[in-house]
């Protein structure tokens, strides 16, 4: 019988003493068999909203409306147009990061009947590693038209494959789960969080702090009830020093998307982000530029004792990946996600299960773990790749991907997704529906949908949406 990720720890920190928080976070995320997105028995991924819902640990977009698969087609749709318009692109391929149940993909399919010539001319691909999340998709299309779609690994089997048409991308809180580091400010040098036995005397004075080894679960974007029962565990977060280089390289990082300064001045960086934090004005506008966002360095808030910061290399590196994949065969890419527009300061990790927030080390037993994607450093990573920081970090693409582009360089528009849903007819989505001779649970159903999308207190202002397109197209 194969261990489980408690006895896999365990064997592991009697060796080793610390394990980095990132790979402890991959390790419950996707170990072969008990990873949190490789068991067969996730049931949040199921495609029908139920009251069975309630079992599961949380929701997403496209299984509480439909409205919001259609915007996004129509996002895609009028992409397609562009690119067949501008540079007579006779085909595309439309690719979902992360096809969880199946319904998104579905929905995009069944809506892109409404743009003229898009069907004939499309191509389907998923990024999904997930056997079992592989059979439910086939479960939900098989009762479609739908064709079938082509099944890749991860983002380096995707950006390997030979294409020959531009590629459009569609991610849905893909981002949000990928593995962090997280690294705290203390006595003018960055230490970095890491994982191990609360009995461990490797090196007491590198031991968290008992005001910081408290429960890691913060308030959640999502829509979660009341924190559960605790369990008790023996494992903590512990703190390692880094080197000079190191601290030094984490601090550059932290200089250049660190948190704007408050109207009053404070500092921020040392609390937990919750949804309040983010505000609900519209970010849409002119778009953005990714070699702009390098230039911002003034305003930042400075570093104090406590200040945490935040980085995923896995998503820096798969965002500079699929950026160099958009500006070789060209297309754009649609990001939907919980997170920050700027900054990369405050501890935003958290475990969810059953609705409810948890300890962190319950994703040992199948909870879901997850922190807000930095918008700006993604942004940098997709639409700069000559930027200074990324060309010297780990993450940096290979040289193979530094040829000259074939599409020109990206641009980016970021918004809030209730702004964005709006500015792509949700609202006249709705109505359109509502006006339909349905029953009285299926208008409260649209209804309810329809608000959880949209407002400020729920996903409208937490989640952003993310578009990315060529240069060289009219959009």
């Amino acid at each position: 019988m194969n261990p489980s990720l408690n006895e896999i720890l365990s064997r592991y920190l009697r060796r080793y003493h610390r394990l980095r928080l990132d790979r402890f976070l991959a390790l419950c995320a996707y170990h072969r068999h008990w990873g949190y997105y490789r068991r067969a028995d996730q049931a949040h991924h199921s495609t029908q909203p139920s009251a069975a819902m309630l079992e599961r640990d949380f929701y997403s977009a496209p299984m509480i409306s439909q409205i919001f698969g259609e915007v996004l087609a129509a996002w895609a749709g009028a992409l397609f147009l562009g690119l067949r318009s501008t540079r007579r692109a006779e085909r595309v391929f439309l690719v979902e990061l992360g096809g969880g149940g199946g319904q998104l993909l579905s929905d995009l399919w069944r809506a892109s009947a409404s743009v003229p010539g898009w069907r004939p001319a499309m191509s389907l691909g998923v990024v999904e590693s997930s056997e079992a999340l592989r059979a439910r998709q086939h479960a939900l299309w098989r009762t479609s038209s739908m064709p079938t779609p082509l099944y890749f690994r991860d983002i380096e089997h995707l950006v390997s494959h030979r294409f020959e048409s531009p590629v459009i991308i569609i991610a849905n809180e893909f981002f949000d789960c990928f593995p962090i580091r997280q690294f705290v400010w203390r006595q003018n040098q960055f230490l970095e969080r890491d994982v191990q036995a609360e009995d461990s005397s490797a090196n007491p004075s590198e031991k968290l702090p008992e005001r910081q080894s408290e429960r890691l679960s913060k308030k959640h974007p999502k829509n979660l009830s009341a924190p559960s029962q605790e369990k008790l565990y023996a494992w903590t977060l512990g703190e390692r020093a880094l080197s000079g280089a190191e601290s030094q390289e984490v601090k550059l990082y932290s200089e250049r998307f660190g948190d704007r300064k408050r109207s009053s001045g404070a500092p921020v960086g040392s609390e937990s982000l919750g949804s309040e934090s983010l505000g609900s004005e519209p970010l849409g506008g002119e778009p953005l530029d990714g070699a702009l966002l390098s230039g911002k360095k003034l305003g930042r808030a400075p570093l104090v004792d406590g200040t945490i910061v935040e980085r995923s290399e896995a998503t820096l590196r798969a965002a500079s990946q699929l950026g160099a994949l958009l500006r070789r065969v060209g297309g754009g890419a649609l990001i939907v996600d919980y997170g920050v527009e700027q900054g990369v300061l405050g501890d935003s990790l958290q475990a969810v299960r059953a609705h409810r927030y948890v300890k962190l080390w319950e994703a040992l037993e199948g909870a879901d773990t997850s922190s807000y994607v930095r918008f700006e450093p993604l942004i940098e990573a997709f639409c700069n790749p000559h930027c200074a920081p990324l060309a010297a970090a780990p993450w940096a693409p290979s040289g193979a991907w530094q040829s000259k582009p074939n599409w020109g360089e990206l641009r980016c528009r970021l918004s809030l997704q209730s702004r964005f849903l709006q500015d792509w007819g949700a609202s006249l989505r709705f109505e359109r529906l509502y006006r339909r001779e349905l029953s009285f649970e299926q208008l409260r159903r649209l209804r309810r949908g329809y608000e959880a999308l949209m407002a400020p207190q729920k996903m409208g202002s937490v989640f952003k949406a993310l578009e990315i397109f060529p240069d060289s197209i009219s959009f």
